[in-house]
């Protein structure tokens, strides 16, 4: 199952008796990254789980390609969408590699041939993860256990990849690193979001840009076209610096603007 977009539309979604998302529409289109942002409380989180197929959303549908997605089979799901949560966590000790190979679960595989997979193998290496393969990952650093979970995600092979705050736990460089493959993975086809707070790097790698604020959303296309100066100040309540440059656009908020000023 390749190059199927997923979509939701008209999704409403209540948690706790809030309403929490608001008639969202969105596409994730195959070979494009889609950046999802928006104040903490805005709902990219259960947009996200929504998508994924964990959150039954109390209106609207969710669509892969033409069919409902609560209609497909747990299994066929589990090896369309690889679902990366906000701040994973692995209870057991188990080696890395292992870890990364419980993405194969879907296919058939699992710790038992991981060692020899060769996605499990891709996926460590895109993530640079190689190196502590043996090593418990209970016994990781946070930045380290969040390129494991990653890859753990890659291993799947999905079409559809969502990923919340991938880059959350990670040192500049690794940053940098991660939204290269994941624009790699983009760019071979697989649709990909990504829910993430910093700005210069959804302006960096993103091909387009979702804003969510209060459960609606309230921008989505081009990081040119969404991520405006106005954009933001309306949304996040802070002014930002906006440049063009010949290798991309940059953005970089710079400072809060006062309550009422915008």
């Amino acid at each position: 199952m390749t190059g199927l977009p997923l979509s939701v539309r008209g999704v409403a979604a209540r948690l706790g008796g809030r309403q929490v998302l608001d008639g969202v529409d969105l596409t994730l289109a195959p070979g494009s990254l889609t950046a999802i942002i928006g104040p903490n409380g805005a709902g990219k989180t259960t947009l996200m789980r929504v998508m994924a197929g964990l959150v039954r959303p109390a209106a609207g549908t969710v669509l892969l390609g033409e069919r409902l997605l609560a209609s497909l089979p747990a299994r066929e799901r589990a090896r369309a969408i690889a679902y990366l949560p906000q701040g994973g966590s692995v209870a057991w000790p188990l080696p890395a590699a292992d870890v990364v190979a419980l993405g194969r679960v879907p296919h058939g595989g699992g710790p038992a041939t991981g060692r020899t997979d060769p996605a499990v193998s891709r996926a460590m290496r895109a993530t640079d993860s190689e190196a502590f393969a043996d090593r418990p990952v209970t016994a990781l650093s946070g930045g380290e256990r969040a390129r494991v979970l990653l890859a753990r995600a890659l291993a799947v092979e999905a079409p559809v990849l969502i990923c919340d705050e991938p880059v959350a736990a990670l040192d500049p460089r690794h940053q940098l690193a991660v939204m290269g493959v994941l624009a790699d993975e983009a760019r071979r086809g697989r649709a990909v979001a990504v829910v993430m707070h910093d700005l210069a790097l959804a302006a960096r790698y993103a091909d387009r840009v979702a804003i969510l604020a209060s459960g609606k959303l309230v921008a989505a296309g081009t990081p040119q076209a969404v991520l405006t100066p106005a954009i933001l100040a309306d949304v996040f309540g802070v002014h930002a610096l906006h440049e063009e440059r010949p290798d991309g656009l940059l953005v970089l908020p710079w400072r809060p603007l006062a309550p009422g000023s915008v």
